[in-house]
């Protein structure tokens, strides 16, 4: 039986900073770095984007996903959620087997180590919210929000059963606050912040603290009704941010004088965050005094990946496997040169390095 010795989510409040390549990434280079450890991919992301890199990229990655999903019991994370959905209210219990949504990425893609699993996501997911969110309303009859808010970190506890071993997970989430990512935050014990160096970015961390550990100033109508509140009277632990990624591979297209300021400004927010409670974060060797210390412990920044990072993920080859050379993405022919590559894969190896 494994032992899950972390767990990690990707999360930020803002769509486009990277969660599902940076999922995709780091997930496969922790388990090339780590070859005597199993990596678990959980994807609660309706996109379902890092499953299809883990399958094989494009539209291979794709039709694997579609052929998990179209099975009369759907071998993705719905099919877990269905089997507990019919659970509640049950005279008698039904057992699963959590085997069948657990993966081998290798088997569908061979550029991915053996020791990476995945728990798919599955487009379904939007459709099965409301069930959940029927069932995990506090004020409902069954009263059942903190077991619904448990079922991904169970879902975690049941497929570590499968393996031997010590166990990582990540887990790739959407940008909404929807119950499935809250699910997500429950599952996890650290969280890994990606950001653009833009201004809805910006807010976006900022908002992070509050949906996850809540308002400062608590408000007299609806703190009751927070996420943070819920969890604390259900006595579910919360992550701790762990570090925060300044991700320059997605759309950011400045000078790299702009991207440093907005990222100052952004690493000042979490600094703040840091004063107010330094709890809320994962703790350092090293004594944090000033934002210039928090900066160096807790934020990592990575380089414009460029062709590399499209080509990587559509074709669903880590960066670490990457030829130099020419492909050709939808008929279109893009060149990736060496240097490039070289300059991902050292990005990539200082975050993984803080892991």
């Amino acid at each position: 039986m494994g032992r899950i010795i972390k767990r990690y989510v990707l999360w930020n409040n803002k769509g486009g900073v990277g969660k599902s390549t940076l999922s995709f990434h780091l997930g496969s280079l922790y388990a090339e770095t780590h070859p005597n450890e199993k990596v678990i991919i959980l994807d609660l992301c309706p996109q379902a984007n890092s499953t299809m890199m883990y399958l094989g990229g494009g539209t291979k990655g794709e039709n694997n996903l579609i052929n998990l999903q179209q099975q009369t019991n759907p071998r993705t994370l719905v099919g877990f959620i269905s089997h507990q959905l019919t659970q509640i209210g049950a005279t008698q219990i039904t057992p699963v087997n959590a085997s069948q949504f657990l993966h081998q990425a290798s088997q569908y893609n061979p550029q991915i180590p053996d020791n990476v699993f995945l728990i798919p996501g599955d487009g379904n997911l939007e459709i099965v919210l409301s069930p959940m969110a029927y069932y995990a309303n506090p004020q409902a009859m069954y009263n059942t929000w903190r077991n619904v808010l448990l079922w991904a970190r169970d879902l975690c506890d049941l497929v570590a059963q499968q393996l031997d071993g010590e166990i990582v997970i990540f887990i790739d989430t959407n940008p909404s606050f929807a119950l499935y990512t809250q699910q997500a935050i429950v599952a996890a014990d650290s969280i890994i912040v990606p950001f653009n160096a833009d201004d809805s970015s910006r807010t976006g961390v900022g908002a992070l603290f509050g949906l996850i550990y809540g308002l400062n100033v608590p408000h007299p109508v609806y703190q009751n009704y927070t996420f943070a509140q819920l969890a604390k009277n259900a006595n579910l632990p919360l992550p701790q941010i762990h570090q925060f990624v300044g991700n320059r591979f997605t759309q950011f297209s400045g000078t790299a004088r702009a991207f440093a300021g907005l990222a100052t400004e952004i690493q000042g927010t979490a600094w703040n965050a840091y004063n107010i409670d330094p709890t809320k974060f994962t703790s350092r060797t090293s004594s944090i005094t000033s934002a210039s210390d928090f900066t160096s412990n807790y934020c990592v920044d990575l380089r414009d990946f460029n062709s590399a990072g499209v080509v990587a993920t559509n074709y669903g080859i880590p960066l670490s496997k990457l030829a130099s050379g020419h492909y050709y993405i939808y008929g279109t022919r893009t060149q990736v040169n060496p240097d490039q590559v070289s300059a991902c894969n050292t990005a990539l190896n200082n975050v993984v390095k803080v892991l």
